[in-house]
């Protein structure tokens, strides 16, 4: 169709893999945001910590005057002492307004200006000149010895440098070890891919066997899921198979079958002294003979023929249109019909094998019934279903129950028919695995039952 869309094939491993990479690319990637998010703020928090520390020991190193003025004994950690080691401290009492800088901020300013909360700690982003650090500023209330309160802002900063190299370094390492585990991750997936693919190549090579004749089954174990598939191409080879033997045989009863009427014409050729119109009506039998012949084979060709997987076909609507035919045919001997079909009721096969079915059994109800014919359908277990047919017709005695399904057998010789419409039904029967029956009916007359359908 125009415009339709086609899916191109390829290899199942090879989507799959692809399909896996993507999924573990995705999920390493994310894993990896995720670890480096909770790092940093872990990292950060450790950061103000430390920073705390400090600027307890910033406190503790101060000093306040009478005056105002802050007085500052050593710090412990020597890179206060180191112009740009990456380690600030700035003292602002702010009534005095001298401030206190350690040497490694070489008098450039920390402490933030404006109102801050005393005793509640800031910590952020900031600057140093034109270096980066995070800074913690504690505003507090200092007693002057006199017992006056000062306001007194303690700073103390680091570089961000160091932060960002052990980021850095985190993250070389991250990417190396999410690496290791990918890589390690993909393999795994393509080992188990293997080993789960595994059934299906199994089912392969036993298919390719199929076809080379090294076997006449796949006959192979399968798990759960691929058991149906399994079960069902052993049953198309076993269809096609069975297919091919019931050709032939029918071509074997076709030339087998034809050999008489052959015969006998054959003999008319030959005989000069025949009555020209014996052998008019002769020819006319054995020509008759030979079309009703090559119909019974046709019909079993068709028989043989049947497919492995149908639809659903109902069976109400088809007892009603063939009821509905034979009326009109035999509108000179009305019958009372009974359609106890269910509405719901089908069965997996051909429409048209349904309809030859069930025209035959119908059309030998309407035959031989008196007043009344019956059709039924009823389950009858394991998936199959029971159809059929009843009249209150003379019946069928018990040792011609078995003759009148063959081919060429009819009880009434004054009715007409060619006794192929039972052993056609018969035979279509036989192809979807059931069985025709005949017992007696519930309404006097003679009961066909075609049991095992497919249901």
């Amino acid at each position: 169709m125009a415009g339709a869309r086609t899916e191109r094939p390829g290899s199942l491993t090879a989507r799959l893999t692809l399909a896996a990479t993507v999924v573990l690319v995705v999920f390493l990637g994310l894993t990896a945001l995720a670890l480096e998010r909770a790092w940093r703020e872990s990292t950060l928090v450790a950061v103000r910590e430390r920073l705390q520390a400090h600027l307890y020991a910033l406190i503790a190193a101060g000093e306040l005057s009478a005056d105002g003025r802050m007085r500052m004994r050593p710090l412990a950690d020597p890179r206060y002492g180191l112009p740009g080691s990456g380690r600030y401290a700035e003292v602002w009492p702010q009534e005095a307004g001298e401030r206190w800088r350690s040497p490694s901020l070489m008098r450039q300013t920390l402490c933030p200006a404006g109102t801050l909360p005393p005793g509640r700690p800031r910590f952020g982003p900031a600057r140093v000149g034109k270096e980066a650090v995070f800074r913690l500023v504690l505003q507090v209330a200092w007693e002057a010895p006199d017992g006056r309160l000062h306001p007194v802002r303690f700073c103390v900063a680091e570089s961000r440098r160091f932060f960002e190299d052990q980021t850095q370094a985190y993250r070389r390492t991250l990417v190396v070890l999410l690496g290791i585990a990918g890589v390690m991750l993909l393999a795994t997936q393509l080992g188990v891919l293997h080993w789960g693919l595994r059934p299906l190549r199994r089912v392969t090579r036993a298919l390719r066997a199929v076809e080379t004749g090294e076997r006449e089954h796949l006959g192979v174990p399968a798990p759960r899921e691929l058991r149906p598939l399994v079960e069902g191409i052993d049953r198309l080879i076993d269809n096609e198979r069975a297919q091919r033997e019931r050709y032939r045989h029918a071509l074997d009863d076709l030339a087998h079958s034809l050999k008489t009427p052959l015969a006998v014409l054959r003999g008319l050729v030959e005989r000069r002294d025949t009555d020209p119109e014996a052998c008019r009506r002769q020819l006319e039998a054995q020509t008759r003979r030979m079309d009703e012949i090559i119909g019974w084979q046709l019909q079993r060709a068709v028989a043989a023929g049947r497919r492995t997987f149908l639809r659903p076909v109902p069976v109400r609507p088809q007892v009603q249109r063939l009821v509905e035919t034979l009326a009109k045919v035999y509108r000179e001997r009305p019958l009372a019909v009974e359609n106890r079909v269910p509405e719901q009721a089908a069965v997996r096969c051909e429409a048209d094998d349904l309809l030859e079915m069930l025209g035959n059994l119908l059309d030998n109800a309407f035959k031989y019934g008196r007043h009344r014919l019956r059709v039924g359908f009823e389950p009858c277990g394991a998936g199959r279903a029971r159809l059929y047919v009843e009249d209150d017709g003379p019946g069928v005695p018990a040792e011609q129950r078995e003759a009148i399904l063959r081919r060429g057998v009819r009880m009434d010789e004054s009715l007409p028919g060619q006794g192929i419409g039972l052993a056609a039904t018969r035979s279509i029967a036989a192809a979807y695995g059931a069985r025709l029956r005949v017992e007696d009916g519930a309404l006097g007359g003679a009961r066909f039952v075609i049991d095992g359908l497919p249901g």
